[in-house]
């Protein structure tokens, strides 16, 4: 049985691989931002599968102290946690900051995933055989790398953000294998597909949101969304390649730009700054 947290948990394709890898007995725990997302998450779990271990811890990921909470409370439960799903996705139509005056697209989709990654490495490494892996987008092969503009503070389009968020995700995940001084933690990137969830239908203006499900109607239920996560969270550690980018249950090519080490670099620096953080490992 693994230890198991997946961010974005309560709907869409975190359901789904919650439900998963619930039912094939592993403990998980998923991220949501209220007690009634939770509780709702809970039950359609439990209507579904017989005596799952699955719980929930309250957390905004476009909060710097509510990821410190939320790992504190994951450390006092958890003596050790074998796989982290960085599933949560956010896309918005206007430019939005938190109180860092980080923009949202880049806050939720990459830095809070840098930045919980790091606050939960103390339980990670204490598992035998430890797994991060960062459900991305083939979005990122659209984006293009701004040193000066990583915020966006100009030029703002609610596509580019995500995009350009997304090949955040591949750099991360490529420089987390290049820095990473553990043998027994791997980290994986992954392309879902086209999947039909509503998260181009939340925070956008009405014809984003109307070419987004139209567009998504053809897409993959979110159970088969979820595939690809489950296999890389159970596969046989010996049939994986840490540091790579996955689409079902395959290495694939991610984007030229996401190859660039001096983009990672870069970022990861940048990432460190935001974060206020001083040594990553």
């Amino acid at each position: 049985m693994k230890q198991i947290v997946i961010t974005g948990g309560n709907s869409g394709i975190g359901l789904e691989t919650a439900r998963i890898l619930a039912r094939k007995g592993h403990r998980v725990t998923l991220t949501v931002r209220s007690e009634e997302k939770g509780q709702k998450a809970l039950k359609e779990i439990h209507d579904t599968e017989t005596d799952p271990k699955v719980d929930y811890v309250l957390l905004d990921l476009s909060d710097f102290r509510s990821m410190k909470n939320a790992a504190a409370e994951l450390q006092a439960a958890c003596p050790y946690l074998d796989v982290l799903i960085h599933n949560a996705g956010y896309f918005q139509s206007a430019p939005r900051k938190n109180e860092a005056g980080i923009e949202l697209t880049l806050m939720v989709n990459h830095i809070a995933p840098f930045y919980l990654t790091h606050l939960l490495l103390p339980i990670l490494v204490k598992s035998t055989e430890s797994r991060v892996i960062c459900v991305n987008s083939d979005s990122h092969f659209q984006a293009s790398f701004d040193a000066d503009n990583l915020n966006l503070d100009r030029r703002f389009h609610g596509l580019r953000a995500y995009a350009r968020s997304k090949l955040a995700n591949v750099l991360f995940t490529y420089e987390f294998e290049r820095r990473n001084v553990y043998d027994h933690l791997s980290v994986y990137a992954l392309h879902p597909g086209l999947v039909n969830t509503d998260i181009g239908a939340k925070h956008t203006n009405f014809f984003q949101r109307l070419i987004w499900n139209l567009r998504s109607r053809s897409g993959l239920t979110p159970r088969e969304g979820a595939d690809t996560s489950v296999y890389l969270a159970t596969e046989d550690k010996e049939n994986l390649t840490s540091g790579a980018y996955w689409h079902n249950r395959q290495r694939k090519p991610s984007s030229k730009a996401s190859y660039h080490t001096e983009y990672a670099r870069i970022l990861w620096e940048k990432s460190k700054e935001w974060c206020d953080i001083d040594s990553y490992f």
